[in-house]
């Protein structure tokens, strides 16, 4: 299963997985679809952006961001 994919909900706006359970504060699926790790900088800053995020969930994604931020800049490659 791809967690990027997406589907839509309204006439020009599409979501994927993590999108609907941040929507419905579904905290458990948050923190199990951020441990699979295929969600980028762009996904994570684009669900902070919105507004009545769950202040758990919101702290989740802020970690998860976090995380892959310092994950990029190790200079490792």
């Amino acid at each position: 299963m791809n967690p990027l994919i997406k589907s839509k909900f309204e006439i020009n706006k599409f979501e994927n997985c993590l999108d609907v359970a941040v929507r419905w504060n579904y905290k458990t699926i948050v923190e199990l679809l951020l441990l699979s790790k295929k969600f980028g900088v762009k996904e994570i800053k684009e669900i902070l952006g919105r507004r009545n995020i769950n202040k758990e969930i919101y702290f989740l994604l802020k970690n998860y961001l976090t995380l892959i931020k310092s994950n990029d800049s190790c200079g490792c490659f």
